[in-house]
């Protein structure tokens, strides 16, 4: 009965757990010091990430709607919560990409990809296809590098960003 005093619904409480999850993301992405290399700050913020996700892997899920609370199931205007942690990696693809370190592709269509990407290799770790090692660490770095190349990104120096 409290849950509902408090919160009204369980959709209520599940949007609260929600919300309170993409502010503790977006608060470790804002106080992430970045380096000067714009490739790299990839790898920063996805390892951050992926620590966040593997910190929280529930919430993590839930945040993402890959898991549903009782009967509640996040869609439409629900997936737009935040959205502010996509814009942080749109403001990464738009510093690489005009200072010239990727040069395929739009800045928007690059964030959404590296999202792809990073979210994916994320709940398939989450889920348990890939090991919590070592091994899952250099696969990670190797999906954040072959991203890199696909976007234009000298060999070397991708391979630097993600070292």
């Amino acid at each position: 009965m409290a849950i509902y005093s408090e919160f009204g619904s369980m959709a209520e409480l599940v949007r609260s757990v929600v919300d309170h999850g993409f502010d503790l993301l977006a608060a470790e992405l804002a106080s992430l010091e970045l380096s000067h290399d714009p490739l790299a700050n990839f790898y920063i913020a996805g390892q951050l990430t992926r620590a966040f996700a593997r910190n929280h892997r529930h919430l993590y899920a839930v945040m993402f709607a890959a898991e549903q609370v009782g009967s509640v199931e996040r869609r439409g205007e629900e997936l737009l919560q935040g959205v502010e942690t996509l814009q942080y990696m749109h403001q990464l693809c738009v510093s690489a990409y005009e200072a010239g370190l990727l040069k395929a592709g739009h800045p928007r269509e690059i964030t959404l990809h590296m999202w792809t990407l990073l979210h994916g290799h994320l709940m398939l770790e989450l889920a348990g296809y890939m090991a919590w090692d070592a091994s899952a660490e250099r696969t990670f770095a190797q999906t954040i590098y072959r991203a890199l190349l696909a976007f234009g990104a000298d060999p070397v120096a991708a391979k630097w960003a993600v070292s």
